[in-house]
């Protein structure tokens, strides 16, 4: 336990961990964006063209941009915005926060979660198509999307999840999820909704449901079990994601 301690402490940035259901996230949001100045603007714009450069196939998408948040009474409350993955790229350089300040970041919404199987089973893969992180382990996870994740004109993560195992194994999101609980929160710069979630459908039913546009390698698939979370992540932690590491120390603590 020890080691996980530590790995926690130097690996992770989790602001709340506790269970948490639909009724206690709330999302305020505004289609309203950031007003960047002139200046700002030039160099998130240079930013992006040094990105395009480096990698062609960038897309620059949609993202709820996390204004504030807060944990309060057993409620976590996020004031969102609209925001772009080219907004997102074109100020998390350390030289734009010197030159115009922490608070003119943007920081993008994501969601994860841990996959557990009918048969008891944990699976996480190495990511095959990504923008960073490509053949790092991770779990299944992505960023919100304002195109997607609104539901009655509010941020739904918990929407954003089922969505994300839809599209990223192929299952049916309505017919083949079980349970999903929130664990908590990992990430200041760039807020991290963990999950869990039990499938209504074994392993092997699982992977003959991949979709031909793999966002993975491949899946790996284990006990769901303390030990087996706590040894996996101790063998693996320098090729896991930070958001996954902290996931999967959330999971292994719900466990005890």
């Amino acid at each position: 336990m020890m080691e996980l301690d530590k790995l926690r402490h130097e690996r992770t940035q989790i602001v709340t961990e506790c269970r948490l259901q639909l009724e206690n996230i709330y999302c305020l949001y505004s289609p309203i964006r950031i007003r960047f100045q002139d200046n700002e603007k030039l160099f998130i714009e240079r930013e992006w063209e040094k990105e395009v450069k480096r990698k062609p196939t960038i897309f620059n998408g949609k993202l709820f941009h996390v204004k504030t948040q807060e944990f309060l009474l057993h409620q976590l409350v996020f004031n969102t915005c609209m925001s772009s993955f080219k907004e997102w790229i074109g100020t998390k350089s350390d030289k734009f926060k010197k030159l115009f300040g922490q608070n003119r970041i943007i920081k993008p919404l994501s969601v994860g979660t841990m996959i557990v199987t009918a048969d008891n089973k944990w699976i996480i893969g190495r990511r095959l198509k990504t923008y960073d992180f490509e053949g790092q382990y991770t779990l299944l996870a992505g960023y919100m999307d304002p195109d997607k994740d609104i539901v009655n004109s509010k941020p739904d993560p918990f929407f954003a999840i089922k969505r994300e195992i839809e599209e990223e194994t192929g299952i049916n999101k309505n017919c083949d999820i079980g349970n999903i609980t929130c664990l908590g929160l990992d990430g200041i710069d760039q807020p991290y909704l963990a999950f869990s979630t039990q499938l209504k459908m074994s392993y092997n039913e699982l992977i003959s449901n991949m979709p031909e546009e793999k966002e993975f390698k491949k899946f790996e698939a284990y006990q769901h079990e303390r030990r087996s979370i706590e040894n996996f992540i101790i063998s693996n932690y320098k090729e896991l994601t930070p958001h996954t590491l902290a996931n999967m120390l959330m999971s292994h603590k719900v466990l005890e």
